[in-house]
Protein backbone atom coordinates (compact mmCIF):
# COMPACT_ATOMS: atom_id res chain seq x y z
CA UNK A 1 0.00 0.00 0.00
CA UNK A 2 2.95 2.59 0.53
CA UNK A 3 4.55 1.87 -2.34
CA UNK A 4 1.38 2.08 -4.16
CA UNK A 5 1.43 5.92 -2.92
CA UNK A 6 -2.41 6.62 -3.05
CA UNK A 7 -4.08 8.35 -0.29
CA UNK A 8 -7.70 7.12 -0.67
CA UNK A 9 -8.52 3.84 -1.76
CA UNK A 10 -11.28 1.40 -2.39
CA UNK A 11 -10.27 -2.38 -1.65
CA UNK A 12 -12.41 -4.69 -3.95
CA UNK A 13 -12.94 -8.10 -2.76
CA UNK A 14 -14.98 -11.23 -4.65
CA UNK A 15 -16.58 -11.61 -1.16
CA UNK A 16 -14.55 -14.83 -0.11
CA UNK A 17 -14.74 -14.49 4.18
CA UNK A 18 -10.90 -14.63 4.10
CA UNK A 19 -10.47 -11.57 1.63
CA UNK A 20 -12.99 -9.80 3.17
CA UNK A 21 -11.45 -10.22 6.71
CA UNK A 22 -8.00 -9.53 5.08
CA UNK A 23 -9.96 -6.17 3.38
CA UNK A 24 -11.18 -5.07 7.60
CA UNK A 25 -8.00 -5.66 9.08
CA UNK A 26 -6.19 -3.61 6.44
CA UNK A 27 -8.77 -0.45 6.63
CA UNK A 28 -8.53 -0.95 10.19
CA UNK A 29 -4.44 -0.89 10.72
CA UNK A 30 -4.55 1.84 7.89
CA UNK A 31 -6.92 4.35 8.98
CA UNK A 32 -5.97 4.28 12.44
CA UNK A 33 -3.58 6.83 12.69
CA UNK A 34 -5.43 8.74 9.34
CA UNK A 35 -6.06 12.26 9.79
CA UNK A 36 -8.72 13.06 7.41
CA UNK A 37 -11.06 11.47 4.63
CA UNK A 38 -8.39 11.42 2.04
CA UNK A 39 -6.73 8.61 3.37
CA UNK A 40 -8.91 6.41 4.29
CA UNK A 41 -9.87 3.08 2.94
CA UNK A 42 -13.34 1.71 1.83
CA UNK A 43 -14.21 -1.92 0.62
CA UNK A 44 -16.63 -2.92 -2.29
CA UNK A 45 -17.13 -6.27 -3.04
CA UNK A 46 -18.34 -7.64 -6.45
CA UNK A 47 -21.08 -9.83 -7.79
CA UNK A 48 -20.59 -13.68 -6.41
CA UNK A 49 -19.48 -15.52 -8.90
CA UNK A 50 -18.46 -13.01 -11.22
CA UNK A 51 -14.89 -12.71 -12.88
CA UNK A 52 -15.29 -9.42 -14.87
CA UNK A 53 -14.87 -6.87 -12.50
CA UNK A 54 -11.82 -8.54 -10.95
CA UNK A 55 -10.19 -9.46 -14.41
CA UNK A 56 -7.33 -7.22 -14.29
CA UNK A 57 -6.30 -8.23 -10.62
CA UNK A 58 -6.95 -11.97 -11.84
CA UNK A 59 -5.02 -11.75 -14.55
CA UNK A 60 -2.12 -10.10 -12.49
CA UNK A 61 -2.14 -12.52 -10.35
CA UNK A 62 -1.92 -15.40 -12.34
CA UNK A 63 0.68 -13.76 -14.12
CA UNK A 64 2.65 -13.27 -10.95
CA UNK A 65 1.45 -17.28 -9.88
CA UNK A 66 3.53 -18.24 -13.02
CA UNK A 67 6.77 -16.00 -12.17
CA UNK A 68 6.86 -18.13 -8.55
CA UNK A 69 6.43 -21.48 -10.05
CA UNK A 70 9.09 -20.67 -12.65
CA UNK A 71 11.41 -18.83 -9.58
CA UNK A 72 10.47 -21.79 -7.29
CA UNK A 73 11.20 -24.58 -10.16
CA UNK A 74 15.04 -22.86 -11.28
CA UNK A 75 15.91 -22.56 -7.58
CA UNK A 76 15.01 -26.57 -6.71
CA UNK A 77 17.41 -27.60 -10.06
CA UNK A 78 19.84 -25.05 -9.19
CA UNK A 79 20.29 -26.20 -5.39
CA UNK A 80 19.13 -29.97 -6.10
CA UNK A 81 16.17 -29.30 -3.09
CA UNK A 82 12.85 -29.27 -2.33
CA UNK A 83 11.01 -25.72 -1.65
CA UNK A 84 7.40 -26.42 -0.82
CA UNK A 85 5.07 -24.03 1.01
CA UNK A 86 6.73 -23.73 4.12
CA UNK A 87 10.31 -23.15 2.93
CA UNK A 88 11.44 -20.08 4.40
CA UNK A 89 12.68 -18.53 0.95
CA UNK A 90 9.02 -18.96 -0.69
CA UNK A 91 8.28 -15.73 0.61
CA UNK A 92 10.87 -13.90 -0.77
CA UNK A 93 9.94 -15.86 -3.89
CA UNK A 94 6.69 -14.31 -4.16
CA UNK A 95 7.60 -10.88 -3.32
CA UNK A 96 10.61 -10.98 -6.09
CA UNK A 97 7.54 -12.27 -8.23
CA UNK A 98 5.38 -9.26 -7.86
CA UNK A 99 8.52 -7.22 -7.83
CA UNK A 100 9.14 -8.33 -11.11
CA UNK A 101 5.68 -7.81 -12.82
CA UNK A 102 4.99 -4.48 -11.24
CA UNK A 103 8.60 -3.26 -13.30
CA UNK A 104 8.59 -5.53 -16.12
CA UNK A 105 4.93 -6.31 -17.27
CA UNK A 106 3.95 -3.68 -19.68
CA UNK A 107 0.89 -2.90 -20.11
CA UNK A 108 -1.58 -1.58 -23.41
CA UNK A 109 -0.31 1.92 -22.30
CA UNK A 110 3.25 0.80 -23.30
CA UNK A 111 4.00 1.44 -20.12
CA UNK A 112 5.05 -0.78 -16.70
CA UNK A 113 2.65 -0.64 -13.79
CA UNK A 114 5.91 1.25 -12.35
CA UNK A 115 6.08 3.75 -14.58
CA UNK A 116 2.70 4.91 -14.40
CA UNK A 117 3.15 5.04 -10.84
CA UNK A 118 6.42 6.98 -10.75
CA UNK A 119 6.82 7.70 -14.35
CA UNK A 120 10.73 6.39 -14.06
CA UNK A 121 11.81 3.74 -15.94
CA UNK A 122 13.60 1.55 -13.71
CA UNK A 123 17.06 0.80 -14.98
CA UNK A 124 19.12 -0.69 -11.59
CA UNK A 125 21.11 -3.66 -12.65
CA UNK A 126 18.92 -7.02 -11.40
CA UNK A 127 20.40 -10.17 -10.47
CA UNK A 128 18.84 -13.90 -10.61
CA UNK A 129 16.97 -14.70 -7.53
CA UNK A 130 19.83 -16.94 -5.45
CA UNK A 131 22.87 -15.77 -6.89
CA UNK A 132 25.59 -15.71 -4.62
CA UNK A 133 27.76 -12.19 -4.47
CA UNK A 134 30.37 -9.99 -2.53
CA UNK A 135 27.68 -7.11 -0.80
CA UNK A 136 29.12 -3.83 0.07
CA UNK A 137 26.53 -3.41 3.31
CA UNK A 138 24.74 -0.50 3.69
CA UNK A 139 25.71 1.76 6.95
CA UNK A 140 28.95 0.08 7.54
CA UNK A 141 31.47 2.67 7.49
CA UNK A 142 34.50 1.43 5.02
CA UNK A 143 38.06 -0.27 6.67
CA UNK A 144 40.74 0.17 4.37
CA UNK A 145 42.45 -2.66 6.75
CA UNK A 146 39.52 -5.37 6.67
CA UNK A 147 37.57 -6.52 4.12
CA UNK A 148 33.56 -4.96 4.15
CA UNK A 149 31.95 -7.34 1.53
CA UNK A 150 29.08 -9.72 3.13
CA UNK A 151 29.06 -12.67 1.02
CA UNK A 152 24.93 -13.88 0.74
CA UNK A 153 22.67 -14.92 -1.92
CA UNK A 154 20.66 -12.35 -3.87
CA UNK A 155 17.27 -12.18 -2.58
CA UNK A 156 15.91 -8.60 -4.64
CA UNK A 157 16.19 -4.86 -4.01
CA UNK A 158 14.28 -2.95 -1.28
CA UNK A 159 10.97 -0.72 -2.49
CA UNK A 160 11.49 2.08 -0.55
CA UNK A 161 15.25 2.67 -1.08
CA UNK A 162 16.32 -0.03 -4.14
CA UNK A 163 19.38 -1.30 -2.03
CA UNK A 164 20.01 -4.54 -2.50
CA UNK A 165 18.77 -6.96 -0.29
CA UNK A 166 20.85 -9.87 0.73
CA UNK A 167 20.27 -12.77 2.72
CA UNK A 168 23.37 -14.16 4.99
CA UNK A 169 23.31 -17.13 7.76
CA UNK A 170 22.83 -13.97 10.29
CA UNK A 171 19.92 -12.30 8.51
CA UNK A 172 19.17 -10.25 6.18
CA UNK A 173 21.33 -7.20 4.86
CA UNK A 174 21.03 -4.31 2.44
CA UNK A 175 23.83 -3.03 0.41
CA UNK A 176 24.11 0.01 -2.04
CA UNK A 177 26.48 -2.27 -4.65
CA UNK A 178 26.88 -5.85 -4.97
CA UNK A 179 29.39 -7.56 -7.16
CA UNK A 180 28.69 -10.78 -9.19
CA UNK A 181 30.57 -14.06 -7.73
CA UNK A 182 32.34 -16.12 -10.87
CA UNK A 183 30.92 -18.29 -12.57
CA UNK A 184 31.72 -21.69 -10.75
CA UNK A 185 31.22 -19.91 -7.31
CA UNK A 186 27.50 -18.60 -8.57
CA UNK A 187 25.39 -20.98 -6.94
CA UNK A 188 26.45 -21.78 -3.22
CA UNK A 189 24.58 -24.43 -1.85
CA UNK A 190 25.74 -23.96 1.61
CA UNK A 191 24.58 -20.47 2.11
CA UNK A 192 21.60 -21.68 0.77
CA UNK A 193 20.63 -24.29 3.27
CA UNK A 194 22.14 -21.83 6.04
CA UNK A 195 20.52 -18.64 4.91
CA UNK A 196 18.34 -16.77 7.83
CA UNK A 197 15.02 -15.49 6.28
CA UNK A 198 13.24 -13.08 8.66
CA UNK A 199 9.35 -12.08 7.21
CA UNK A 200 7.35 -9.29 7.88
CA UNK A 201 8.79 -5.81 7.70
CA UNK A 202 12.38 -6.87 6.65
CA UNK A 203 11.00 -7.47 3.66
CA UNK A 204 10.77 -4.26 2.75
Amino acid sequence: MDELGYTRTILQTDGENPIIALAKALVKDRSRDAKDILTQISIRQSPTGSHAPNGLAEAAVKNVEGLVRTMTAELCEIFKCSINATHPILGWIIRHAAYCHNRFAVKASGRTASEELKMVRLTSPMLQLGDSVMARQSGVPDNRLTSSGTSGLWLGRSLETNEHIIGTAIGIVKARTVKQKPAENRWNKFEFDSMVYPRGRSMS
